[in-house]
């Protein structure tokens, strides 16, 4: 099935911090200006080290990069780092209803911010019993069974442009560099140069039905 999106349709970016919107979704974000909200969890600001100055300058630089990538809406959060779990009755307050994607970090990310955050969203979607869809994305843990893969090459200077704005953060790693690498893989792998790919648990579950009616359908005219 893949993304299909119509022009009045909402997609919700969830990111555990300022950076991961750019570095799992940059390629989306440009892909579909005007149609994309970002939710951010944390502001990069830990309790244990009392980085609120830190916390400040990653927070100007996402304004700057969901600028630059034509985000309709951020919704921050303010969470304090390790305690998205903590937080689940603040994350109940959005409106998942809205839109028809959510992307949200992938449940197999080591970050434990990350892997809380997908917990946490899809607990609070299924709560609301909204029909969003949930897209699940890559930063530090590859996807294992990727089932949706989105061209990016033609916006890839775009998404590259957006990470080297979280300049605090890629001054020790390079995360352009590693992240190009990642898509470039994905892409060669699915028939173009870059690519970003998702898991979607609602299209797998749709397929193994659908192959599960294909097998009946085939054992019912065999043992006529």
């Amino acid at each position: 099935m893949g993304i299909l999106i119509d022009k009045d349709d909402k997609v919700l970016v969830v990111s555990p911090h300022p950076d991961d919107e750019s570095i799992g979704c940059g390629g989306f974000l440009s892909s579909f200006r005007g149609h994309c909200d970002v939710l951010l969890a944390t502001d990069g600001y830990s309790e244990e080290l009392n980085n609120a100055e830190q916390s400040a300058v990653r927070l100007e630089e996402f304004r700057m990069a969901t600028d630059y990538l034509g985000v309709e809406n951020i919704i921050f959060m303010h969470i304090p780092e390790q305690r998205i779990k903590a937080s689940f009755p603040d994350f109940m307050k959005i409106d998942y209803s809205r839109y028809k994607y959510i992307l949200v970090p992938n449940r197999y990310e080591d970050h434990i911010d990350h892997n809380q955050l997908f917990r946490v969203i899809r607990k609070a979607v299924k709560k609301e019993r909204a029909k969003s869809e949930l897209l699940e994305y890559e930063v530090w843990t590859t996807i294992r069974k990727p089932n949706i893969k989105l061209d990016i090459s033609s916006v890839i200077e775009e998404k590259k442009n957006a990470i080297s704005m979280h300049k605090s953060q890629i001054k020790d790693l390079d995360y352009v560099e590693m992240i190009t690498g990642l898509n470039a893989y994905r892409g060669k792998g699915h028939g173009c140069d870059y690519a970003e790919v998702f898991y979607s648990e609602k299209q797998a579950q749709e397929k193994q039905l659908k192959q599960l009616k294909k097998k009946i359908k085939l054992l019912l005219k065999i043992s006529k």
